[in-house]
């Protein structure tokens, strides 16, 4: 049995079915939490998704997303940064050759002009 307080006294009267229920909601119903998770966890969480709409992947993001342990979070962070992977893999690859093209054409040049 839940007893549920409201201005610091009982309040017998919020009928509530806890079998089963969210644990946020119930912890924020019991605990008058506005949020479930702390600032600085919140903040990071935030920065992350932000680095990610942007399209930095910088170089230990994957291992900060991996220390999330919500697994809701965790899963969405992990789609945007699986997303964004594969894409600028593929640039850096045409970025390279494009690069080698540019040797090649420049090593042709000089070839015609001796």
């Amino acid at each position: 049995m839940l007893f549920f307080l409201k201005e610091e006294k009982q309040c017998d009267e919020i009928q509530e079915d806890t079998f089963g229920v969210n644990i946020h909601s119930l912890l924020q119903n019991v605990f008058f939490l506005n949020d479930t998770i702390g600032e600085f966890s919140k903040q990071k969480i935030n920065t992350m998704f932000v680095k990610l709409h942007k399209g930095d992947t910088g170089d230990n993001l994957y291992e900060e997303i991996k220390l999330v342990s919500e697994p809701f979070i965790r899963s969405q962070l992990l789609k945007l940064y699986n997303e964004l992977v594969p894409n600028k893999k593929l640039k850096d690859e045409i970025d390279e050759l494009k690069d080698e093209l540019k040797k090649i054409k420049k090593q042709i040049n000089d070839k015609d002009k001796n």
